[in-house]
């Protein structure tokens, strides 16, 4: 009898696009890649535009943008949680 269910995790790519038209680099950010700013650097669209398509995992994820150095809210998503900064990061469900 063969074993035909994997035991991964399921995963979903997401798209995060954030206006930014005055910014020269932008990354993504959040608990997903540690919070390292380099490892999701996110690509101008032009238009001021910029994005980056990731695979999550399924479960909540807390992100942020950086743009040219500076933590920045997605203004395209309220749903948000306090963090130990004072701050807010944004959250999103990967279901």
């Amino acid at each position: 009898m063969s074993k035909s269910s994997k035991q991964t995790m399921k995963q979903k790519k997401v798209t995060f696009k954030f206006v930014a038209p005055d910014a020269e680099n932008v990354s993504l950010v959040g608990n997903f890649n540690d919070w390292d700013k380099s490892k999701h650097p996110m690509k101008n669209e032009g238009n001021g535009v910029w994005s980056k398509t990731v695979t999550l995992g399924c479960g909540v994820h807390q992100y942020k943008f950086l743009a040219d150095d500076k933590w920045v809210e997605d203004p395209n998503n309220e749903k948000q949680a306090p963090n130990e900064f004072g701050t807010l990061n944004n959250i999103i469900d990967v279901k």
